[in-house]
């Protein structure tokens, strides 16, 4: 009976030790990174463009960001809104490069939610789905 009691509250603490780490977590890759989230996979299970979703987690993405995106994001990475905001801010303060060109130093081309969800491979429908009910 007593072990069972600490390998519960073993399990409590680790559960709240993995709470505390990605509310620590500062950037949408860290978050994804404490939860064991695949962010590839993330994008397929969201059914959303791969480059729609490293746009947003590389700070590329400029505010504001689309209602049902926000909320899908928040869903799959189990974080509140304020979390959200938070990576959000720190990711648009420091956003990464992109490839660097053999012509030139890599550049930071941040656009609009829309321009990113209207110029990516996701069929109509679910482009339709991400820019409606805000």
């Amino acid at each position: 009976m007593n072990a069972a009691y600490s390998n519960a509250l073993n399990a409590i603490y680790s559960a709240q030790k993995k709470e505390a780490a990605a509310e620590a977590a500062v950037s949408f890759h860290a978050i994804a990174a404490v939860r064991n989230i695949d962010v590839i996979q993330m994008a397929h299970d969201m059914d959303i463009a791969r480059g729609v979703l490293a746009d947003l987690f590389d700070g590329l993405m400029m505010r504001p960001i689309r209602r049902r995106l926000r909320e899908e994001v928040c869903q799959i990475l189990k974080i509140t809104e304020e979390a959200f905001n938070r990576a959000l801010d720190f990711v648009l303060a420091n956003p990464r490069f992109g490839h660097a060109k053999s012509s030139g130093a890599p550049e930071i081309q941040k656009r609009t939610c829309d321009e990113i969800i209207l110029s990516s491979r996701m069929s109509l429908e679910r482009k339709r789905q991400l820019l409606e009910g805000d």
